[in-house]
């Protein structure tokens, strides 16, 4: 089971792209966000009478160049020769714009700057997964097990802080896509036993909570009280997003090893009360701080 969500704060001039959903020849499943950077991708271009900002143009741009890359090119991605595709046909796009001057002058004004995430499995032997991630910028893929939440990638930022911290002082990103400028992207490979819920979303969807416990809490508690299937999950889940952001939204989610919505559902109310009890009511009648509570919670979120 597979299902994507988008959402625009502007209509027709959202930063993030369509979320990427794949399924390969040889059977791996593919998932991909982009979030345009609208501070530095602030610059304008004018496309067929139309004007769109950098951040816009370079989230469907990469979009546009990793799926052509992933449905023609090689099924098991080459993480050197896939940057190396993704540069060069980023700066020659950019290139065609070079006439076109901004009244914005700013050493930090980029050319189509975006993040990138994509994950990417397969079934393996003995009921497990293969996982591989691949991840330039703040964009994040989760892996939700009936035991835990575990974040599988790392944000690119300037200061080392924790995901909690990012919440509440963030911090400017130190790589990410974009034309005629170096970057790099950080490949992880893992292996999961099923069942699992994968997610890959931008920071639309994760960054608005008091907590990443919340974030954790309101994901499962769409999914066990959603009556009839999971697109009814789907439209409940990007409608309460919505409620607590103030950015775009882009996410694709795999529901992997489980034979049907309502076997979902049970399996993961026990972490849903798990959550409640041990996390969102001891916040919410002041038994403990958040600070405190997040320190027993990130204990089981990071594989490495």
């Amino acid at each position: 089971m597979n299902f994507l969500a988008y959402y625009e704060q502007i209509l027709n001039k959202g930063e993030d792209a369509f979320p990427t959903l794949i399924h390969t020849k040889n059977n791996l499943v593919w998932l991909g966000v982009y979030d345009g950077m609208g501070g530095s991708g602030g610059k304008s271009y004018q496309i067929e009478n139309e004007t769109y900002s950098g951040a816009y143009i370079g989230a469907r741009k990469v979009k546009e160049i990793t799926e052509f890359y992933l449905e023609n090119y090689q099924n098991i991605l080459n993480l050197d020769e896939f940057t190396k595709y993704l540069k060069e046909n980023l700066d020659f796009f950019a290139d065609k714009f070079a006439n076109q001057t901004s009244l914005i002058k700013s050493k930090l004004l980029k050319q189509f700057p975006t993040t990138l995430c994509l994950l990417s499995w397969e079934w393996i032997e003995n009921n497990q997964i293969f996982l591989q991630t691949f991840n330039a910028g703040d964009s994040r893929v989760y892996a939700f097990t009936p035991e835990n939440c575990q974040l599988l990638t790392k944000d690119d930022l300037e200061q080392e802080i924790d995901c909690y911290e990012n919440l509440r002082s963030e911090s400017g990103l130190h790589n990410y896509i974009a034309a005629n400028e170096n970057f790099f992207i950080t490949q992880k490979n893992y292996t999961f036993q099923k069942p699992c819920l994968l997610l890959v979303a931008t920071d639309g969807v994760f960054h608005y909570f008091e907590t990443p416990m919340h974030f954790e809490y309101i994901f499962l508690q769409t999914l066990v009280h959603t009556k009839s299937n999971i697109d009814n999950w789907q439209s409940i889940l990007l409608e309460n997003l919505i409620k607590y952001s103030s950015d775009d939204i882009s996410f694709v989610i795999s529901a992997v090893g489980f034979k049907d919505f309502s076997q979902m559902q049970n399996i993961f109310y026990a972490r849903y009360q798990f959550l409640y009890q041990n996390f969102i009511e001891p916040y919410q009648k002041k038994e403990k701080t958040a600070e405190e509570l997040w320190q027993i919670y990130q204990k089981s979120m990071f594989l490495d």
